[in-house]
């Protein structure tokens, strides 16, 4: 049976001798068994031919600094990744920083995010020429940091650099066009700020195929030679400030662009007319951006199969149709389009067309008309938010059938009248359900009760809903908030939500309930915010709710209890 040098054994010891971390999670290596095979302590990957050490994942999250000795990994001489996540490294061992690393010819990836990352840092990455994957994301120094670019420089093979959410001098994009083998370059919320540079800059990446930008303060428009960047399949710029037009820029020209993020910036109105040709799109983000009339006045026939369109708040015409623009579209599995104006019915025919749509929002609009379902299974359904609309009449009978495998529902703020359907039942992956502020009639069923146990939000609030609270057989053990407020239920609260022992919140507020508070309340140990007020409960407040150490909101007012105040 093949199992780790000796060598590599002895010095996964020495390295673990050396965290210093209160929280031990190297608690595999251990030393006390000498026939113990390293390959198979955690955190440790090895070829599975040669046995050797080619994988180390030593992500911490610790809270102590870490006095980095890089030579201890150098007897890894095939080690390929090295991952040293959140170990708040801010220091090293004279002589024996991420220099020494340059011995490891094979090291390919290394990670290094969240931690103390200074120049010097930097500059002794530089010589660990073998590098094709570079992540310095979050950097924990809060200033920002002036990239010794002369020294990344030399990583000829280094194809991804990841700067996410660290504090990058805003002169690195000036520099960068001598990392000429770049691939994949993320910059999301650096703290850059001004136009985008383009003499020996960013446009000089000719290779580029992901560049994300998202979450700085750019402005300016997008520069023309952009288009350089022939190669560039995501481009990513969300909450910025760049302004122009789509229209006029490079983005057209940007053949091979499979996803493109222009949310929340301030270009001109767009039409997309310009991305009609580009055949590889497959996912556009347009949020808080307007489309112009014209993109309006038809279907859309893309030269494109879309699997996920996003356009929040971008729609500046009162009663426009857009859903309609996709009845070319047959893969679509995101289809996000809430608080806009949208006058339209519930496009069924967009269901039975995109069957692997997981994601329909259209929340905060203007739908209108019936809710009428396709006759088949959606399976890949998983969100479906069509709250804030117009939409009425009855919940078809076979809802829950139609969508098997719902996690999300929220349908509240509408018209619909009538029961609930009993198919609710089958909704057992449901974890969301909102109908409030509707016209439903009738009972909770114990289909819903019993059926949807994976149901951790149920909100049914004002509503025609009456008969009993809650069924008298329930298995909604996931349960944690019960919303029930403004309805007309009577009778004494049921017994069968003490079956949700993990509730947190409760509101049955301005109801009919008559009899007493349960005692079994006292039980609920999760409970923190209970609204019982305005309904004809009577007698004592159960001294056991003195038993709720996270209650932090309790209404009982507009009822007919009585007796004394509960103990302080």
């Amino acid at each position: 049976m093949h199992e780790c040098l000796r060598e590599e054994r002895e010095a996964l010891l020495r390295l673990k001798a050396s965290v210093n971390s209160s929280y031990d999670y190297l608690t595999s290596w251990n030393s006390s068994h000498e026939e113990s095979n390293c390959c198979d302590w955690e955190h440790v990957v090895c070829d599975n031919i040669t046995e050797r050490v080619i994988k180390l994942d030593l992500v911490s999250n610790t809270d102590e600094v870490w006095y980095l000795n890089a030579s201890l990994f150098l007897p890894f001489q095939e080690l390929k990744y090295l991952d040293l996540n959140d170990n708040k490294i801010s220091r090293w061992v004279p002589n024996e920083g991420f220099e020494r690393l340059s011995g490891l010819s094979k090291l390919e990836e290394l990670h290094l995010d969240y931690n103390y990352i200074n120049e010097s840092f930097l500059s002794s990455l530089g010589q660990i020429l073998s590098l094709k994957k570079l992540y310095l994301r979050y950097n924990l120094l809060d200033r920002p940091i002036n990239i010794p670019i002369s020294e990344l420089g030399r990583l000829k093979n280094l194809q991804e650099l990841y700067l996410d959410g660290s504090y990058i001098d805003k002169s690195f994009l000036r520099k960068i066009g001598v990392m000429t083998s770049l691939n994949v370059l993320t910059m999301q919320g650096c703290r850059l700020n001004g136009h985008l540079p383009i003499v020996q800059g960013m446009c000089a990446l000719m290779n580029l195929q992901e560049l994300d930008l998202s979450h700085n303060n750019f402005e300016g428009i997008l520069p023309a030679c952009l288009a350089n960047m022939t190669e560039l399949r995501i481009f990513g710029i969300s909450s910025n400030c760049f302004n122009g037009s789509i229209d006029l820029s490079p983005l057209p020209s940007l053949k091979s662009l499979e996803y493109i993020d222009l949310s929340h910036n301030y270009f001109n109105p767009i039409t997309f007319s310009s991305f009609f040709n580009l055949s590889k799109l497959e996912v556009i983000f347009s949020d808080g951006n307007k489309l112009v009339d014209e993109t309006l006045s038809q279907r859309w026939n893309l030269g494109f199969q879309l699997k996920v369109f996003s356009c929040s708040s971008c729609l500046s015409t009162k009663s426009s149709r857009i859903i309609t623009r996709f009845f070319h579209q047959f893969d679509l599995q995101v289809l996000h389009l809430p608080h806009n104006n949208l006058a339209e019915q519930f496009p069924t025919w967009l269901l039975e067309k995109n069957t692997r749509l997981a994601v329909l929002i259209s929340r905060n609009n203007s739908l209108t008309g019936t809710l009428q379902l396709p006759n088949h299974h959606i399976p890949n359904l998983l969100v479906l938010d069509i709250s804030f609309n117009n939409i009425q009449g009855p919940i078809p009978t076979n809802f829950g059938l139609v969508f098997p495998n719902l996690e999300f529902l929220n349908i509240s703020k509408n018209h619909f009248e009538g029961v609930i359907p009993s198919s609710y039942g089958n909704l057992v992956s449901l974890e969301m359900l909102d109908m409030s502020s509707n016209n439903l009639s009738g009972t909770i069923s114990e289909n819903l009760a019993m059926g949807c146990s994976s149901l951790n939000y149920l909100r049914l609030s004002k509503n025609h809903l009456n008969g009993q609270l809650f069924p008298a057989n329930s298995n909604l053990t996931a349960l944690q908030s019960l919303y029930l407020d403004n309805n007309h239920f009577s009778g004494e609260i049921s017994h069968s939500i003490s079956d949700s022992t993990i509730l947190e919140a409760i509101d049955f507020s301005n109801n009919n309930l008559l009899g007493m508070l349960p005692r079994w309340m006292g039980n609920m140990m999760s409970l923190m915010d209970i609204a019982i007020t305005t309904n004809q409960l009577e007698g004592p407040i159960p001294v056991e709710l003195c038993n709720l150490k996270s209650l932090s909101f309790l209404d009982l007012s507009h009822n007919n209890l009585n007796g004394s105040m509960l103990p302080r």
